[in-house]
């Protein structure tokens, strides 16, 4: 049996084998930073009639950012978190249209 298991050569042996730690602390944390500029393009983009929002909507992102485990996801992948939290803040900007920081203050009646 060992004659068989010497005769069978592998396909493909790589000359070295990378290994990218994906769960260290560092890696998110670098991620995070490096789509900082990004989150504020999106965020001014999207709220710019009602620019108080855009520090909430920044926020929400990050919070995506932390629910994801951005360091499950690959270099190419920016494409794909950047529609993610395009939709999250899309969706933050509408409910605080429906009653947020963005609606318009009510009158108050008084009854003396």
């Amino acid at each position: 049996m060992s004659h068989l298991a010497s005769a069978v050569k592998p396909l493909f042996t790589p000359s070295s084998l990378v290994i990218e730690d994906r769960c260290a602390l560092s890696i998110p944390e670098e991620i995070i930073q490096q789509l900082e500029p990004m989150l504020e393009r999106i965020a001014t983009t999207i709220a710019r009639r009602f620019p108080a929002t855009v520090n909430d909507l920044i926020q929400e992102a990050r919070i995506a950012l932390w629910e994801l485990d951005v360091g499950r996801f690959c270099r190419g992948d920016e494409a794909t978190l950047e529609q993610i939290l395009h939709a999250r803040m899309v969706e933050t900007y509408r409910n605080e249209l429906r009653g947020g920081l963005t609606a318009k203050p009510r009158a108050v009646v008084r009854k003396d």
